[in-house]
């Protein structure tokens, strides 16, 4: 007979769950706000908060799949990039106005999205080739991609944004689109989509387990019969198109793509991922929390505006905040052991 659970019990796992806690800490932390300024329940901080959060949080699910296999990717704010740059340059020169060389502006946007994912993947495809094939840490390899593609973006843009013109598809979804279902901003319901398609893929799928598998002992996934290269290929591939799906998004958020779009991206989609429960040692993972991580991060981010904080304080109000959820997380862990 099943044991049942005592209030205690059921509040010991509700502590142990990343993504419950998350929620709580949001919830107490929204409640804090409303009191603190009325400014932070307006409509308008609403909807800028939806889209300065979306990008990241899209970016930072596709980082959740290379931490799971422990190992990271400091390139992903520059494959956005590029993604970003060849897709706006691409509906400028085959699409105008309502629509005229690939039929209509709807079909031409739509392609230049999926040249956006196809770019990221083989972008990331690069990543996972040069690091299974040359064997040196994904922090160099990706660290150094991460400058060749910057470096190639300035050469293709010359410093200069390209942007979109009489787009109506690209500046109703990044721009216009508070008008979207109960006033939400079109770029919002980009989220969920890929949050359900990655939740989907590290969570119930055979390759999600081999992913977690390969995180979690490199040498017991191989001796199982794993082929760990490619699966650290299929990782990257995945992540480059994660990268190229914010890219739509952040093209669509500033009308244009540019070698300084994506931000520092790269990195803060490390601290969604870890703030989000994801382990960097790697075996586990949960795209989840990795979204819950990145949402959190720009709460803070925001209220720390909204209270008027000094703008050089905040980077490092992240920094720690980043730590004491990372110190709690390894105390709790060891506490449970």
């Amino acid at each position: 007979m099943e044991e049942k659970k005592t209030f205690k019990d059921i509040l010991m796992q509700i502590w142990h769950s990343r993504e419950a806690s998350l929620i709580i800490v949001l919830i107490i932390l929204s409640i804090i706000m409303s009191i603190a300024t009325p400014a932070f329940t307006t409509k308008e901080n609403l909807i800028s908060f939806i889209k300065q959060c979306a990008i990241g949080c899209v970016a930072s699910m596709g980082q959740t799949f290379i931490v799971a296999s422990a190992n990271i990717d400091l390139s992903i704010g520059e494959i956005m990039n590029m993604s970003g740059i060849l897709m706006a340059m691409f509906i400028k020169a085959f699409t105008v106005g309502d629509g005229v060389l690939i039929g209509n502006t709807v079909w031409g946007t739509i392609v230049s999205w999926i040249l956006a994912m196809i770019i990221g993947a083989c972008l990331g495809l690069l990543n996972g080739v040069l690091l299974t094939k040359l064997r040196l840490p994904a922090f160099i390899i990706t660290l150094g991609t991460q400058y060749i593609i910057r470096g190639i973006d300035q050469v293709i843009t010359k410093g200069y944004p390209v942007t979109i013109d009489n787009n109506a598809i690209i500046h109703k979804i990044g721009v216009g689109g508070v008008e979207a279902l109960f006033g939400t901003p079109y770029l919002f319901f980009f989220v969920p989509v890929a949050a359900v398609v990655g939740w989907f893929i590290l969570d119930r799928t055979v390759l999600g387990n081999h992913i977690k598998a390969l995180g979690g002992n490199e040498t017991a996934a191989r001796l199982s019969g794993l082929d760990t290269s490619k699966l650290r290929v299929i990782t990257y591939v995945i992540c480059g198109i994660f990268a190229g799906y914010s890219a739509i998004m952040m093209v669509a958020r500033l009308n244009s793509g540019s070698v300084a779009g994506a931000g520092n991206v790269s990195m803060d989609a490390v601290a969604a991922t870890v703030v989000g429960g994801t382990s960097m040692s790697g075996g586990n993972g949960s795209v989840i929390g990795t979204l819950l991580g990145c949402v959190l991060m720009q709460f803070i981010k925001t209220s720390m505006v909204l209270l008027q904080v000094n703008m050089y304080w905040q980077t490092a109000v992240i920094g720690v905040v980043l730590i004491a959820v990372c110190g709690l997380d390894s105390l709790t862990q060891k506490i449970t052991r």
